[in-house]
């Protein structure tokens, strides 16, 4: 049975959690509408190969699997989860990264992440909650390791992100800007060149 102040913690990180998937979103949205105003077109970003994108629903189930298998955060299955949920990120950005801009960005963010996940077991949340019912992944610490890559950016609505989280989308939004372009075909080096001759 919970308490008054149980409830009101849980509350609020129920709240933080509508607040942060609500601002990623829009984000999301942002950028697609970027996308168009720049010229961008969704014919062009269809056509654009990912390498290993599989993977993504490997990162997907790991993502998951805390919450549909009931896992506190004292398992180290929970955070071993999460942990291998970005780490997949850093292999999909680390094998695009030469092919599409942005991807590379991408791969340091989720590493940042990956690394104070690590540190901490889960992923520190300072300044946002003191307890209660928050995620397998998140913790409400005062002094966690690896301060400055923990969930420390408070937007003004009330969301959660940590400098990982920023470049991950910061790398995301580059992708799907420049991947929504057209781009010229690189030369075929089977091809010789010609060269023209004087004639006369």
């Amino acid at each position: 049975m919970r308490d008054g102040r149980g409830s009101t913690t849980g509350a609020k990180n129920d709240l933080g959690r509508g607040r942060r998937l609500l601002t990623l979103l829009v984000l999301i949205l942002s950028t697609v509408a970027m996308a168009v105003l720049t010229g961008g077109s969704f014919t062009e970003l269809r056509r654009f190969e990912i390498r290993g994108l599989w993977l993504a629903w490997l990162a997907v189930l790991a993502r998951l699997a805390p919450m549909l298998f009931g896992l506190d955060r004292k398992s180290h299955l929970s955070w071993a989860a999460w942990g291998t949920a970005f780490t997949v990120v850093v292999l999909i950005g680390v094998l695009n990264g030469r092919r599409i801009r942005g991807a590379y960005l991408l791969s340091l963010g989720a590493l940042a992440n990956v690394v104070v996940i690590l540190a901490n077991r889960g992923m520190p949340v300072v300044g946002w909650a003191t307890g209660g019912d928050m995620d397998p992944l998140h913790l409400a610490l005062i002094a966690p390791r690896l301060r400055v890559l923990s969930d420390v950016l408070v937007l003004r609505v009330g969301a959660v992100f940590s400098p990982g989280d920023v470049l991950m989308f910061v790398g995301f939004a580059v992708a799907v800007v420049s991947s929504s372009h057209r781009h010229p075909a690189p030369p075929d080096s089977s091809t010789p060149l010609v060269r023209g001759t004087a004639s006369g």
